[in-house]
């Protein structure tokens, strides 16, 4: 568990059973389904039967693990729901292209996707756009595919990529008044998550002295991946290897950027980065010899998932959300950070010994922490 002591009631962990067992029963195929069942479910989940589907660009990770888990939870909400479709494309653009179309004609009505398969979401704007116009509920989430909400697909769910990026340049002028070089390492080329939070990093850093040594409009392509990130920074460093500051958008990837600072035999410097349980425990260790380094994560934001949940499901079965189960107003939501080692003890990052190393403890949040999260009326602890 996090810090903060996150509430974790009992219906939440009976969807995090399911969730677990429906990506046993996945295996490592392309496209799977399962039943849901349960109870009386919330108003949006309607009255009438319903299959879904769930489809991931990638699957390949523990980010996209943790994504399925949340899709999941929130179908588990709706007892209504009889069968719940998934795909993992394994960043095959052709696989995620067939398994679009393969949920729509097995009856799916309401679809959440992460359209990362081809690198730009807009490679997969055709087929999103197809199902809609089939009467599909589509929402895509975590990764931009381009065409308009409303027309091409429902909604556009996620955290703000830009934000995120001005809270880690604004944190990082902080912890370097005097200036020095930073580093943005980020996923695969070209895509939108990357280059939205490289404006939102320039933006933050704002009129500090802060160098940007790995470039104003492009990244270190560390491909999301530690031992990519670990090659790419390692060749990286050994031309420059006066670094003073990180900024990373995956965590897992982050403790690939750590490896190559220490194995190159460089100070591992002061670090901002998407979470992972893996990276609070590296950083307990960097800390105990080096305090100046200092550690600040935003949400792997998976449980937005949710929000996408409920919004598809609702259009779906032709129903308005409750205000008191409104999971988010805005489609898209700005986040507060989610762990930072210099904000005193409530937001210290914690190394949860008993959880995997892709753990990501933000998702543990109840509905209500996340009405209150969206709404900024509370943060993690709340």
């Amino acid at each position: 568990m996090h810090p903060h002591t996150l509430r974790r009631p009992v219906g939440i962990l009976a969807a995090g059973a399911l969730a677990a067992a429906v990506l046993t029963g996945c295996g490592g195929g392309t496209d799977s389904s399962t039943s849901a069942s349960g109870g009386d479910g919330p108003a949006w989940c309607g009255t009438k039967e319903l299959v879904v589907g769930f489809q991931d660009g990638g699957g390949l990770n523990g980010w996209s693990k943790e994504s399925k888990k949340q899709a999941l939870q929130g179908f588990k909400e709706c007892p209504n729901i009889t069968d719940v479709k998934t795909v993992d494309a394994k960043f095959d653009l052709q696989q995620a292209i067939s398994g679009l179309q393969s949920m729509v004609s097995q009856g799916a009505k309401a679809v959440v996707i992460i359209p990362d398969a081809g690198g730009s979401g807009e490679a997969e704007l055709p087929g999103i756009r197809s199902a809609t116009q089939r009467g599909v509920q589509v929402v895509p989430w975590a990764a931009d595919p381009g065409g308009k909400a409303g027309t091409d697909y429902l909604s556009y769910v996620d955290s703000d990529h830009r934000h995120d990026g001005k809270l880690w340049g604004e944190w990082m002028a902080k912890q370097l008044p005097d200036g020095g070089k930073v580093i943005f390492v980020g996923g695969p080329a070209g895509n939108q998550v990357s280059a939205d939070e490289l404006e939102g990093i320039k933006e933050g850093l704002g009129s500090s002295s802060i160098d940007l040594a790995s470039g104003d409009d492009t990244w270190i392509e560390g491909n999301w991946d530690p031992a990519a990130a670990q090659q790419a920074v390692a060749a990286f460093l050994s031309q420059n290897p006066d670094v003073d500051g990180v900024i990373s958008d995956e965590g897992l990837m982050t403790t690939g950027i750590i490896k190559a600072f220490q194995t190159a035999d460089v100070t591992v410097p002061s670090i901002a980065s998407l979470e992972a349980n893996a990276l609070a425990c590296d950083w307990e260790k960097i800390s105990a010899s080096n305090p100046e380094a200092q550690l600040a994560t935003s949400s792997a934001r998976n449980w937005t998932a949710r929000i996408a949940v409920q919004a598809a499901v609702a259009k779906a079965q032709g129903v308005k959300i409750p205000e008191d189960e409104l999971l988010s107003p805005e489609d898209v939501v700005q986040l507060p950070l989610f762990e930072d080692s210099t904000a005193g003890d409530d937001m210290a990052p914690r190394c949860d010994s008993g959880a995997a190393e892709d753990a990501l403890l933000s998702n543990d949040v109840t509905d209500e922490q996340i009405m209150k999260i969206t709404r900024g009326e509370g943060g993690w602890d709340e």
